[in-house]
């Protein structure tokens, strides 16, 4: 998880002819908010490995599935979604339908439906994935683990807020328990429980939850994206909570910091402009934040296409 030091490490091993470092080093690019770069890396890789392993080796299988996974931090969901799909069922017919690998491919092409926007259809796949993975990995698994906490977040997101909640607290439970209170993924589920109680009504108890969630991922992970995402939904809460120049001031903040470690391209970089748009308004007038959003209603639709969720909510006007 310090993705600055990986990079640094695989990069000078790559250049000293470690074997599989070139692989290793484009998956801490994307690691590191570098999704596009990545991607591109593991094009090279994933024809090398089909040219001297063949299409069904499950080494091409993972590297087919990390370009998937990229794809969609990048926020490029017409082309992931058609990877996936054939994915599963190549992974399903060569590793079998039980293997942690097939389950991971599932995972991902749930969440891909949320990216997307299709929040019940997630849930749907969340839920029997679980199931699923449960009786091949059991209960207590890192990555059952993961697929709860997902199915956490995808709840908050479809409007089950007390659902995603009881949900999300559960696990956070049980990860404490089995991970310890410090693991990067318990982190990563205190942030997630803060903002579904945002999404419930009470953001100035999400503003406190995230601060000390803030200052955990500082002391652990360093200078990381899930640190730059807390602080994004921490100054969202405060606008919302009802001080939108100390929103507005610490939005700016955060996408200065995002387009240096994500670049101005990346997915996150443009939601947190919307934000900051979104607060301008609420703060002055939808006049005054109305340059902001057609400025950032051109660069999605450059960056991530005309259907992405983004696109669409900024071109429909939704807050």
């Amino acid at each position: 998880m310090r993705t600055t030091i990986a990079c640094e490490a695989f990069d000078f091993a790559r250049r000293s002819g470690v074997p599989e470092a070139e692989y290793a080093y484009a998956v801490a690019l994307g690691n590191a908010g570098r999704p596009a770069t990545a991607v591109q890396a593991l094009w090279t890789v994933l024809e090398q490995r089909r040219g001297q392993l063949g299409d069904d080796h499950p080494a091409t299988l993972v590297a087919r599935h990390d370009i998937a996974r990229y794809l969609l931090e990048a926020g490029d969901l017409v082309r992931v979604s058609g990877i996936l799909d054939q994915l599963v069922l190549d992974r399903q017919r060569v590793l079998g339908d039980g293997h942690e690998q097939t389950l991971g491919t599932r995972r991902l092409l749930a969440r891909s439906h949320r990216e997307s926007g299709d929040f019940a259809g997630a849930v749907q796949r969340y839920r029997a994935l679980l199931h699923d993975q449960e009786r091949a990995l059991g209960h207590e698994h890192m990555e059952v683990l993961l697929t709860r906490q997902e199915l956490g977040r995808t709840l908050g997101l479809a409007g089950c807020v007390t659902e995603a909640l009881e949900e999300l607290q559960r696990t956070l439970a049980d990860q404490e328990r089995v991970i310890g209170p410090s693991h990067p993924q318990v982190l990563t589920t205190r942030y997630e429980i803060a903002v579904v109680t945002g999404q419930a009504g009470d953001p100035a108890e999400a503003v406190r939850q995230l601060e000390a969630v803030l200052a955990d991922q500082e002391r652990i992970l360093g200078r990381h994206s899930r640190t730059l995402s807390t602080r994004h939904q921490l100054a969202r809460f405060i606008g919302e909570a009802g001080d939108t120049s100390e929103a507005i001031l610490q939005l700016a903040h955060v996408i200065t910091e995002q387009r240096d470690f994500h670049g101005t391209r990346h997915p996150r970089t443009l939601a947190t402009r919307y934000d900051h748009a979104r607060m301008v308004g609420l703060s002055a007038g939808r006049v005054r934040a109305l340059p902001l959003l057609a400025a950032l209603g051109e660069d999605c639709r450059t960056v991530l296409g005309d259907t992405h969720p983004l696109t669409v909510r900024i071109q429909e006007g939704t807050p």
